[in-house]
């Protein structure tokens, strides 16, 4: 009985730390081309941060921006995000469940021409993934909302159904 717990801990161990190894080479490879798809429903360009390390159902990612658009200055900063997987949820909704957990999310939003604070993309095809969103603030995100120089605190606790659009 020890010598299966040993032989399970050390090849759990072993095969954590050769994912994480597998993740750290292939993330910068596969950083641009997430930049690139993730900024057409955004509607605006995205810097995604360097990897930093793997989680238990997830990875974490370093400083992240989202930049501004042409016709939309709103940006958005976060100090880092953890990027999860949720597998019991994905077996219930039948359809893959992430978890974004931002931390430091800093968002200086203007109100723009259409009289709305952020001017989402178009995806190309015209249908979103089937995927849900479950974005958990660790700490309140820091809202400006231009030009009237409003400071929020923003505490929250979302789920968005991306194909159902709620």
């Amino acid at each position: 009985l020890r010598l299966t717990g040993a032989v399970l801990l050390v090849g759990g161990s072993l095969a954590w730390l050769l994912a994480d190894r597998l993740l750290t080479k292939h993330f910068d490879y596969f950083r641009d081309q997430l930049e690139i798809k993730l900024a057409q429903p955004l509607g605006h360009s995205l810097q995604i941060g360097s990897y930093k390390g793997l989680r238990l159902w997830g990875i974490a990612i370093g400083p992240t921006k989202i930049l501004p658009a042409s016709g939309d200055p709103s940006l958005a900063e976060f100090s880092g995000v953890e990027i999860g997987f949720a597998p019991f949820a994905t077996l219930f909704s039948r359809r893959p469940v992430l978890i974004l957990r931002p931390e430091g999310a800093k968002l200086n939003l203007f109100l723009n021409d259409n009289g709305s604070y952020w001017k989402p993309g178009q995806v190309k095809g015209g249908v979103p993934p089937d995927i849900d969103l479950r974005i958990r603030l660790k700490e309140p995100a820091n809202v400006l909302l231009e030009p009237s120089n409003v400071p929020v605190k923003v505490y929250s606790n979302v789920s968005i159904q991306l194909a159902k659009k709620r």
